[in-house]
């Protein structure tokens, strides 16, 4: 930016899609900043408190994240961020060099597994005979394979303490379904969820050995993405987790904790945010032209390249740090049709290890699901699958030959 009056980069021999990025937009008269989109509020009014529901919950893996509130999101900063993501990269390229949403993230924050099964399936279904049996009900108004969140949410959300384990197990899974469609993997509607979650909820120990925070960031990826191309006016995604990760990392617009900070007892870290919180100078009503200024204008020592030290793990119960071998995974994140790459390589500083010239990225075609209703993604993927199945092969590490002078290694990094 100091040497020429457009955004973006100079030479666009990395980021080739330059011309079809919305960072060419923000001068123009009308443009407008997308919209995220997540509905948290939603979620935060089921409250699972059930004991043996819990129980089930812990075992499926989705008790931690239960913890999480959901925050109502800084559009401003959220949109500024979404303006210097690349998806070629995976990552936010700012002033300093790049930074992004890693394995690690999620597992600290959400309590999430991030090292299992992928998260797949697909195929024709007999919808109605499955959810017969694991939901026991007679669902109501299903479209192309998707139920109202609200329907289910006012047949469930309320059982006494005595139910019967039936009706306890049914009432799990809808609850994770809830949780799957109000931030998980949300989808723009926001009042139904799909159905093809359901055949992974069947039995809740094999759930739980799936890698559902690895399925959760490849969703996040291909929404970032998306968001971040000419004439999208939305990013429906998991916000609460961007959001966490921006007060986490950067400056701007972080808010304090008022009054005592909660205990983190079996929370993820995350969840420290789960309190009242105070917004410095009204931050939040704050133009996006405020959060453009201070992220073009930071300074290196304005970024906590790594906020979860060894010093804050150490505090961390044990299930946020299950699966750490694979945090620095340079593999293939699956989700149903969703391929994305996981890049640590590129953002090693937030390892706490010296930043090399990252390697070139490949190039992977992105597909929806769209007329693919009954694709056997399993199958369809098997090669990438193969690949997160091998996700121990290749950990990202510092490149041989790196100065280790970090003042000199990141100058050559940023040259």
């Amino acid at each position: 930016m100091d040497d020429h009056d457009e955004p973006g980069p100079i030479d666009t021999s990395v980021l080739t899609e330059q011309p079809r990025h919305r960072s060419t937009l923000i001068r123009e008269e009308g443009y407008f900043p997308v919209q995220f989109t997540e509905h948290g509020r939603k979620k935060n009014i089921w409250q699972c408190e059930h004991p043996a529901m819990l129980d089930l919950l812990r075992r499926a893996g989705f008790y931690y994240v239960s913890r999480l509130r959901r925050l109502q999101l800084d559009q401003s900063l959220l949109g500024a961020l979404v303006e210097m993501w690349r998806r070629k990269t995976q990552s936010f390229h700012l002033r300093h060099g790049e930074m992004s949403i890693t394995l690690m993230d999620v597992a600290v924050i959400t309590g999430l597994c991030v090292d299992g099964g992928v998260v797949t399936g697909g195929g024709s279904y007999q919808w109605a005979e499955l959810y017969g049996l694991l939901l026991a009900v007679v669902l109501q108004d299903i479209r192309g394979s998707e139920i109202k969140i609200d329907w289910l949410y006012q047949h469930f959300h309320d059982i006494p303490l005595d139910a019967p384990p039936a009706i306890v197990r049914a009432t799990a899974r809808v609850y994770i379904l809830f949780e799957i469609e109000c931030s998980l993997f949300p989808n723009p509607s926001g009042n139904r969820v799909h159905l093809k979650w359901l055949p992974h909820l069947e039995d809740f120990d094999l759930c739980g050995e799936l890698a559902w925070g690895a399925a959760a960031l490849a969703h996040l990826y291909r929404a970032l993405g998306n968001a971040c191309i000419r004439g999208k006016v939305e990013c429906c995604c998991f916000g609460t987790l961007v959001q966490i990760w921006a007060w986490d990392h950067l400056h701007i617009g972080r808010p304090e904790v008022v009054g005592a900070q909660p205990e983190l007892v079996d929370m993820p870290l995350g969840c420290r945010w789960n309190t009242r919180l105070a917004f410095r100078d009204n931050v939040r009503t704050t133009d996006i032209e405020f959060y453009r200024d201070q992220l073009d204008q930071q300074l290196e020592s304005q970024i906590t390249w790594r906020p979860y030290d060894d010093t804050v793990l150490e505090t961390l119960p044990l299930f946020c740090l299950a699966g750490s071998q694979v945090w620095r995974s340079r593999s293939f994140l699956v989700c149903f049709h969703i391929i994305e790459l996981h890049h640590p390589d590129r953002v090693l500083r937030q390892f706490g290890l010296l930043q090399h010239i990252p390697e070139a990225v490949l190039v992977i075609p992105r597909i929806n699901s769209r007329g693919r209703a009954d694709k056997d993604w399993t199958a369809y993927h098997a090669s990438y699958i193969q690949r997160w199945n091998n996700r121990l092969v290749d950990i990202a590490d510092v490149a041989p030959g790196t100065d280790p002078d970090p003042i000199r290694a990141t100058t050559v990094y940023m040259q």
